[in-house]
């Protein structure tokens, strides 16, 4: 029997899916994780945000150890539009190199309070938005770069701005009808096969310039 890390959950358009998490799954994704870090840029010296919620623990908890690893400084805010305050109150006391998780419900509350993406976000070099908050952020006339949920896993977007990368060694990308499919590389407590993640987009499979030769997903509206 498969010895579980812990059970989490992810999104498929409007649905929340539970997703089991095995102590060798969870290793391979701080692996995964620690490319997703580097991609940011960020290194020992870096100060992070990182906007999460308890039930996104499987894809959050790897970034965290991937940080810690690094060495890097990092504050914790849920991604939510109740605590969105405490988002705004840590990047108005501290300067942070990259802020990672964006979503809608956090900008949500940052409109709740009246604050402004700009005066909230503006000082942050990276910005490391979901589906749905980069558009925003970037209306708002921000540079956000993709931390795109693509079912289970996280896919970044580097500082080449040419798609999200997904750690090609755990994940297999398809396109059906415009949508992308996952499929898990390697034996998960889950079974990951062709599943249809609800992003619509383009992959793309040549090396990046910044070295990374994962595959890249090109979101498409």
């Amino acid at each position: 029997m498969t010895e579980l890390w812990g059970v989490g959950s992810f999104a498929v358009g409007d649905r929340i899916l539970p997703y089991p998490v095995s102590k060798d799954d969870h290793n391979r994704d701080i692996g995964s994780a620690m490319k997703a870090v580097s991609s940011l840029g960020i290194h020992e010296q870096s100060r992070a945000l990182v906007l999460s919620m308890l039930s996104e623990a499987a894809q959050y908890w790897p970034v965290q150890i991937g940080l810690l690893i690094t060495k890097a400084q990092f504050s914790l805010a849920d991604a939510s539009r109740f605590d969105a305050f405490r988002t705004a109150m840590f990047l108005k006391a501290m300067h942070y190199d990259v802020v990672l998780g964006i979503n809608t419900d956090v900008l949500d509350g940052l409109d709740d309070l009246g604050h402004s993406y700009p005066d909230v976000f503006g000082k942050s070099p990276v910005l490391a938005a979901r589906a749905g908050a980069y558009e925003r952020l970037r209306d708002a006339g921000l540079s956000p770069r993709w931390w795109l949920h693509v079912g289970p896993t996280v896919a970044v977007e580097c500082d080449q701005l040419a798609g999200a990368h997904v750690d090609g060694n755990e994940w297999q990308l398809d396109v059906a009808d415009g949508e992308i499919l996952l499929t898990a590389r390697n034996p998960r407590a889950a079974v990951v096969d062709r599943l249809a993640t609800g992003v619509r987009g383009e992959i793309v499979t040549d090396a990046c310039a910044c070295g990374r030769e994962d595959p890249r997903v090109v979101p498409r509206d």
